[in-house]
């Protein structure tokens, strides 16, 4: 079996730039994109961070699962970038990728 782990950042459509702004925004709203819960609304409260353990949580203890922090940092991170603390900023995010990274491992597990 492969595992795999992603951390995925997702950034409110007003984040964006023009012309990307109004292409992301008319794909929003568009009726023939996919379909998840909620989305819309989430994308007006700020970004969303998804932490996709997949077929990982089947190795994790439960402490180690409750132990992470992930998003706690990357949110610390993107609120460093968006006040100009950059040591914060840098510091959160290599936290959580070096966490990240040694769960990514898993993927090349035999």
């Amino acid at each position: 079996m492969t595992y795999a782990a992603y951390l995925r950042i997702y950034q409110p459509v007003a984040a964006f730039h023009e012309p990307d702004r109004s292409k992301w925004a008319s794909y929003a709203a568009s009726s023939a994109r996919p379909r998840r819960r909620d989305s819309l609304a989430a994308e007006r409260p700020y970004s969303l961070v998804e932490l996709d353990y997949g077929g990982l949580v089947q190795v994790l203890s439960d402490d180690a699962l409750s132990s992470d922090h992930s998003a706690a940092e990357i949110a610390a991170a993107i609120d460093g970038v968006a006040k100009g603390e950059r040591e914060l900023a840098l510091a959160m995010h290599q936290r959580a990728q070096s966490r990240w990274r040694a769960l990514a491992e898993y993927e090349m597990a035999n």
